[in-house]
């Protein structure tokens, strides 16, 4: 007992010496610094800031927020619930180029969650790329991480591209068969002359949006349209593709479709009428 009494004073002594060896004059006492759970402290209160303004309405000031915190992330380190609330944003603001924006990136950070395809199909839906649209729905009713409420909503923007596509392909199709005919009734009139007339109008026309000709485009089957007019109805992307032609459903080559030339002797035909 004595030994272990002997030693433990003989501690005490040596850890009272060390203390009073210490000069705490000398001692560099720094600045405070941020600490990196200070730091995630206030981008979280910074977070919260941009929530409360969200659910005021003031989807701007909410937005500046949510894209500083997103800017201060390198691309490995993104928080996929900061692009959430990115994205509701850019919704609420009707933005939809950029909504797509993100919704690709949500996309590519997360492939199994189904938000990004939520997100990206509205914004091509509101663009106006419905068949785009709805491939991308597609693709999300099959992700991995896929709950009720997001397929109950994947399904309903599924059913409302569907609707759209079908008015758009009807109009079409309505539009096709009034400018056929048109140009039959045409044919069967042989009126003596053309002139300012209705049936010049009716040759002028074109056949998808159903005015003047502007940068007249002839097709392999003789009939011609609007040189933008045809570029969009022949999109490479669009689903299905269209090949033929819109009034007498005649096939065109896909070199012709790929490279629409202006007629200029149309043109200088309708400058002159």
């Amino acid at each position: 007992m004595k030994a272990v009494d002997a030693n433990g004073m003989g501690q005490r002594e040596n850890k009272d010496q060390v203390n009073d060896d210490i000069d705490i004059s000398s001692l560099e006492i720094g600045p405070p610094t941020l600490s990196p759970s200070r730091s995630v402290a206030l981008e979280s209160e910074q977070e919260k800031k941009g929530d409360i303004l969200f659910e005021d309405g003031k989807y701007s000031e909410a937005l500046a927020i949510f894209q500083v915190l997103l800017e201060d992330l390198d691309s490995d380190e993104k928080n996929i619930f900061l692009c959430f609330k990115g994205a509701a944003c850019y919704e609420a603001l009707e933005m939809w180029k950029e909504l797509l924006e993100i919704a690709t990136e949500i996309i590519e950070m997360e492939i199994g969650r189904p938000e990004g395809y939520e997100f990206g199909g509205l914004a091509l839906y509101k663009i106006g790329h419905l068949e785009a649209a709805q491939s991308i729905i597609m693709k999300g009713l099959r992700a991995r991480q896929m709950d009720r409420e997001h397929k109950l909503l994947l399904l309903e923007r599924l059913v409302e591209v569907d609707e759209a596509l079908l008015l758009k392909e009807k109009e079409a199709r309505t539009k096709a068969e009034a400018n056929l005919q048109a140009a039959e009734d045409f044919a069967n009139s042989n009126p003596p002359e053309l002139g300012p007339s209705w049936s010049t109008q009716n040759i002028f026309e074109c056949p998808i949006c159903i005015n003047i000709m502007m940068d007249p485009v002839s097709l392999h089957c003789g009939h011609s349209g609007c040189q933008k007019c045809l570029q969009e109805y022949y999109d490479p992307s669009a689903n299905p593709v269209q090949d033929k032609c819109a009034l007498c459903r005649a096939d065109i080559p896909r070199e012709q479709r790929r490279n629409l030339k202006v007629n200029v002797t149309l043109q200088a035909a309708l400058y002159v009428t």
